[in-house]
């Protein structure tokens, strides 16, 4: 059984190096000349826009629109219509329109988000080569030490930076979600990374950060926390339709009771109301490798529970040389999804897999970690561990360092998370720009540079200013409609000068001319 798994594997690893020389010089679409017209008065918004597309496919076009700074995207607009859906060929001189209810606060938060992608298959095991098992292990010297909110505190308070920090330096959406739990306070450290489709589903990688009192935590859970970011790392540098969280869980030890205090105050009081999770990848100690006999325990009734995984372990005399993936009954998806992606991609990584009835409470063994919190608020999750005390005999000691450590069984944990995730979070080659809609009359792009820089701000239907307070031009202006008629002329001095029309400009698109020489592309959006 054992074999035909592994010949399952490796077939499947070829037939997707094959695809990654068929698919891997496809580039992303490309979108260019991206104007934004806004008539406020009717509350319709019009998208001027090219596609360039390398490979000359056909593409899917689509639009949102925020209410909210750009955290989301989900502000409703109305019909739509235009060069929008698929397919949609590249080229010249897009157009899409719609309208928008607004908001009573005005249009200061409002964003537009338009996303240009082709249907072509992202290599996924180009994706996943970008591993590095040295990286985890730099990483983890950063980590390890006593992460415990009595025992050293400002190490964790450090760790939490770093993990913000990542997150930030990746350009992912980062906040805390702070909670006071004895007398200390305790923060779940938070990434997200919006889907470019629909945003409201969202799949997890998490960790838990903290660890007892005595230890250093090297493998419980530095290692799971180091192969969150870089799982965050690689997937952060991609494009999916779905939404990703990437999350740092503190408190999961440091109970009086039985600990998850952190994945508890997040499953209750942390999940925005926009999102639907759709599956939890919980890595709960992903780093000790031992190919020693017996060097792997089984929790106590295991072996009448789960006779075939039982066999599994017991054939190969109990070496500790494989991860574990447990799920629920209601997980058995991204249980499901993990385990093909590791026979698929990372055919060396040996996986033993569980489906535990009724969320485990009768394999507690199988609840002691984070991705129980979801499971008891039914939403989907699975437990990616190396054993814990079954297999590390340095759990919970001093001795669980980073030497004990094994970063190539580590990394191959991290490669089939990656891969999993990615195509359950529909990984696409895809481009974005966002614009913010704003209630100024601005350039959107500059034909000639000129020797300053200019300011155009609408003040009412009939005046605006034009800030030029480094300037060296002077002299006779225009401003052009597109078919070249003056629509408005004034003398352009040094520092603010105020121009006042005869008759109001309606939205378009036009150009500052100073003697004769274009020196800015305007867009007039109210």
């Amino acid at each position: 059984m054992q074999n035909n798994v592994i010949q399952a594997g490796m077939i499947a690893g070829l037939v997707a190096w094959m695809c990654s020389l068929v698919y891997g010089q496809n580039h992303p679409p490309r979108i260019s000349n991206f104007e934004v017209i806004h008539d406020s008065a009717a509350h319709r918004i019009e998208l001027q826009f090219d596609i360039t597309d390398d490979e000359q496919d056909d593409v899917e076009v689509s639009v949102g629109l925020s209410d909210n700074g750009g955290e989301t995207f989900l502000a409703p607009v109305y019909s739509l219509a235009g060069d929008t859906g698929y397919p949609v060929a590249p080229g010249p001189g897009k157009v899409i329109s719609f309208y928008y209810t607004p908001d009573s606060a005005g249009m200061s938060n409002y964003q537009i988000r338009l996303v240009v992608a082709d249907r072509n298959p992202v290599d996924i095991s180009s994706l996943i080569a970008l591993v590095d098992s040295n990286r985890l292990k730099q990483e983890l010297s950063v980590i390890e030490g006593i992460r415990h909110y009595q025992a050293n505190p400002s190490h964790l308070e450090m760790v939490k930076d770093y993990i913000e920090n990542q997150f930030v330096n990746q350009r992912l959406q980062a906040y805390r979600q702070p909670f006071l739990h004895n007398g200390y306070n305790a923060h779940n450290i938070i990434g997200r990374l919006p889907g470019l489709k629909d945003e409201r589903k969202t799949y997890i990688i998490d960790g838990h950060f903290d660890t007892v009192s005595n230890s250093p935590g090297a493998d419980d859970n530095g290692s799971g926390i180091v192969g969150m970011l870089e799982a965050m790392r690689i997937l952060s540098q991609y494009q999916f339709k779905y939404s990703l969280k990437f999350i740092g869980f503190d408190f999961e030890e440091s109970s009086p009771t039985i600990g998850l205090e952190g994945s508890r105050r997040y499953v209750s009081q942390g999940i925005k109301n926009y999102e639907r999770l759709e599956g939890v990848f919980n890595f709960e100690m992903i780093g000790y490798y031992s190919e020693v006999p017996n060097s792997q325990q089984i929790p106590a009734g295991f072996d009448v529970a789960f006779p075939a995984e039982y066999a599994l372990v017991r054939n190969d005399s109990f070496r500790g040389n494989f991860i574990v993936n447990a799920a629920n009954d209601s997980s058995a998806n991204i249980w499901a999804a993990f385990s093909n992606a590791a026979s698929a991609y990372v055919p060396a990584l040996r996986v033993i897999s569980v489906i535990l009835p009724y969320n485990g409470i009768f394999t507690p063994d199988f609840r002691r970690s984070d991705h129980a919190s979801f499971w008891d608020a039914n939403i989907k999750a699975i437990m990616l561990t190396d054993g814990a005390n079954f297999r590390n005999h340095n759990y919970h000691t001093p001795q669980d360092t980073l030497g004990t450590i094994n970063f190539t069984f580590m990394s191959r944990v991290v490669q089939a998370t990656i891969a999993a995730v990615a195509e359950l979070a529909g990984i696409q080659n895809s481009t974005y720009q966002i614009k913010k809609i704003t209630n100024e009359m601005v350039w959107s792009s500059v034909l000639h540079e000129p020797a300053c820089s200019l300011r155009i701000v609408r003040s009412s239907s009939t005046a605006f200013t034009v800030s030029a307070d480094q300037c060296g031009y002077t002299g006779f202006t225009e401003i052009l409609d597109v078919q070249g008629k003056r629509v408005a002329a004034f003398q352009l001095h040094q520092g603010l000068n105020t121009i006042r029309l005869d008759k109001p400009i309606a939205p378009g698109l036009y150009f500052i001319v100073y003697k004769g020489l274009v020196m800015q592309k305007l867009a007039l959006y109210r």
